[in-house]
């Protein structure tokens, strides 16, 4: 981030979020807890996360899915979707394929169960996001396998709504 990004999610923090997600696990990791926040700048969204009780110092994958999050034991979030697929970059007309679909986010490092990061992307704004579905995945992205890099094991997710 530069430090006018770093001024801006400074200013943005003080205020309630445009979006939220509460995350929660699904039934071999109940106990996954935490929230996605998203922020609207003026050229791209900020997505802050802190999620607690997730396996032990792993890098998990990180994605935004267009389906539902609807959980269920024997097949965790069958209806979950692909990732995020709407036009982004110049002149926001181009479709992208993995690692670039636009809810492709930079993995999250597990420490002793904890994450905590901010990302800030221009691949999409919270309009664009709301009522999506954001997950974790037990396996690390390999950011070269299509369509998901790999990641086929979502262990948490939910679901970004308005604040309120």
């Amino acid at each position: 981030m530069s430090m006018d990004n770093c001024i801006e999610f400074i200013k943005l923090i003080k205020c309630p979020p445009e979006l939220i997600a509460i995350i929660e696990g699904n039934c071999k990791y109940p106990r996954i807890c935490g929230t996605v926040e998203i922020y609207q700048g003026k050229c791209g969204a900020y997505v802050a996360t802190e999620i607690r009780n997730l396996p032990c110092d792993r890098i998990l994958g990180f994605h935004i899915f267009e389906g539902e999050c609807k959980c269920q034991c024997k097949n965790s979030y069958p209806n979950i979707g692909r990732h995020l697929q709407i036009p982004w970059g110049s002149g926001n007309c181009h479709w992208k394929s993995h690692p670039w679909h636009a809810g492709d986010l930079p993995p999250l490092l597990s420490n002793s169960g904890n994450a905590f990061q901010i990302t800030y992307t221009e691949r999409f704004s919270s309009c664009e996001i709301r009522n999506k579905i954001v997950a974790i995945d037990y396996n690390i992205d390999d950011f070269t396998t299509q369509p998901f890099g790999g990641c086929k094991s979502p262990i948490a997710a939910g679901k970004l709504c308005s604040f309120c």
